[in-house]
């Protein structure tokens, strides 16, 4: 079994797998259909009610919006598909020459891989006063006081 990428595991930590927060949500929907996941809340709109198509052996267009539509029926102000912009998956492809319109255009928040021995990508390094000078312990602050509250006798 091939190791997934990290492209693999944000997809599945951040829009495959069922989120946490459903469960808090009365009317909270989540289905998993053929590689693509179903999510629909409460919260009106696209941005909380989408079938998220992430990977290239997804089905098409046609075969989705049914199973789309049943699933989200109900949904207030409309649900809409997440797709991976820009990087080349069919299921976009399909949208844009149906005329779909880009309701959220977000950039991607996935670190690259950090490499120990170089101390990866960018570092941030902080100095002391003096370069050769130790960092020494500061004095201890005291704690504040609480004053206690008033107790009220009727």
């Amino acid at each position: 079994m091939p190791q997934p990428t990290d492209r693999d595991i944000a997809h599945r930590s951040l829009c495959l797998a069922e989120p946490p927060y459903l469960k808090y949500f009365a009317q909270g929907r989540f289905r998993e259909w053929r590689g693509v996941a179903l999510i629909a809340s409460v919260l009106p709109g696209p941005g909380f009610n989408f079938a998220s198509v992430l990977h290239g052996n997804a089905p098409a267009l046609n075969e989705l919006l049914p199973v789309a539509r049943e699933f989200f029926a109900g949904c207030e102000q409309g649900w809409g598909i997440l797709v991976e912009g820009d990087a080349g998956h069919p299921m976009e492809a399909e949208l844009l020459a149906r005329g779909w319109a880009v309701a959220e255009d977000e950039p991607a928040y996935v670190l690259r891989e950090i490499d120990a021995r170089a101390g990866g990508g960018r570092s941030w390094s902080f100095a002391t006063r003096k370069p050769n000078a130790m960092p020494r312990r500061t004095k201890r602050l005291p704690l504040p006081r609480f004053r206690r509250r008033p107790r009220w006798r009727t």
